[in-house]
């Protein structure tokens, strides 16, 4: 998941975000040879091997995609409640 046009959006992430994306979407789990635990990644939390945490989230930009819209939808992902 990346956006349109596919080839230069792959440049312009790998350019503007300065590190390696690691688990970002997709389909991500466990096979046993009998059964299947699996999730789609959307939104996950990750500890780097320097005790860092780091949340990701993305949407899909699309050649009818804004700026303002993807921003909005970015924001409202990334919101977490205070409890």
């Amino acid at each position: 998941m990346s956006g349109a046009p596919k080839s230069s959006t792959l440049k312009l992430i790998s350019e503007s975000e300065g590190e390696e994306r690691g688990f970002y979407t997709g389909v991500f789990g466990y096979f046993n040879g009998y059964s299947l635990d699996s999730a789609v990644l959307i939104r996950f939390i990750e500890r780097a091997e320097d005790g860092r945490m780091f949340y990701r989230s993305g949407g899909g930009v699309t050649i009818n995609s804004t700026c303002t819209e993807e921003y909005d939808e970015i924001m409202k992902k990334i919101y977490i409640p205070k409890v």
